[in-house]
């Protein structure tokens, strides 16, 4: 290298086979972990949004979003969204959607980590 060339004019650097050197297995640890925490935050999100609007377990929240909504509407309509809303929140169907779903995800994401290039 010549004083203030810091490059290499012999070397191709928009070529194809110019590749920066990287650590492979910290490169697929980082996606891993960027899988995971996605992963977690997409399948957490709708139940915690769920009981954070008021549709608990037990039923609706005094002072919440929902029991501002039913008190709208009035008598609550079977099959509508409210009734919807309350039936997932009251089962807790969410909450075992969300663990078998970030279970699966997980495994597959292990998977990718352990036999992925």
């Amino acid at each position: 290298m010549v004083w203030g060339k810091p490059w290499d004019e012999d070397q191709d650097y928009g070529s194809s086979n110019y590749r920066i050197q990287s650590n492979d297995n910290n490169d697929r640890f980082y996606y891993f972990a960027f899988v995971v925490a996605l992963g977690v935050g997409v399948v957490l999100l709708p139940p915690l949004a769920l009981v954070a609007a008021g549709f608990a377990a037990a039923g609706i929240t005094a002072g919440s979003v929902a029991a501002l909504w039913q008190s709208n509407i009035g008598n609550v309509a079977a099959g509508s969204l409210f009734a919807i809303l309350q039936s997932i929140g009251a089962t807790g169907i969410a909450w075992v959607v969300a663990v078998r779903t970030a279970f699966f995800a997980g495994i597959m994401a292990l998977v990718g980590f352990v036999f992925g290039r």
